[in-house]
């Protein structure tokens, strides 16, 4: 567009043919290629993708055999950042965050022990928020992508 605007100005100004350098050159039929929109995967490491899910102390024992969760991006860069915002007194607070790996894989796990050290009997309603941390996006994103989950432990 720039060339063809001098040329355009050349021959307006009556310089007759525009010289060589300031031609308009061939335009490649063949379109940019448009960067892969990101996609978001989740899942519990134990294979579910339920929203609400209640565990046991009497199933699982101890907190280590809890399913962690993890989100995926793809395609994994730019990289980017969840944070695990819980529902507490009516207001969302941070408990933890995130940021992927060069993958694109970000893992999350939620711990049932309150201060003392003891399996709690607590329902947690917990979003997560997944952002863009590149300065420059060269990927089509809708900047915020948001999990919704209800998380209940028991010491029974």
């Amino acid at each position: 567009m720039f060339v063809e605007a001098i040329a355009s100005a050349a021959l307006a100004w009556g310089a007759g043919e525009p010289a060589e350098s300031v031609r308009p050159i061939a335009v490649s039929a063949t379109p940019a290629a448009v960067p892969a929109r990101q996609v978001f995967t989740w899942r519990w490491t134990d294979g579910s993708k339920a929203t609400e899910r209640t565990f046991r102390k009497s199933r699982y024992g101890s907190v280590d055999k809890i399913p962690k969760f993890q989100v995926k991006v793809y395609p994994a860069y730019p990289p980017w950042k969840a944070k695990l915002l819980f529902w507490v007194n009516g207001e969302w607070i941070s408990r933890q965050t995130q940021r992927s790996d060069n993958k694109g894989r970000m893992e999350m796990n939620f711990d049932p022990r309150g201060p003392d050290g003891t399996w709690e009997d607590v329902t947690w309603i917990v979003r997560i928020r997944l952002k863009d941390i590149s300065t420059t996006r060269t990927v089509v994103t809708q900047g915020v992508e948001e999990i919704r989950l209800k998380v209940r432990y028991t010491s029974r």
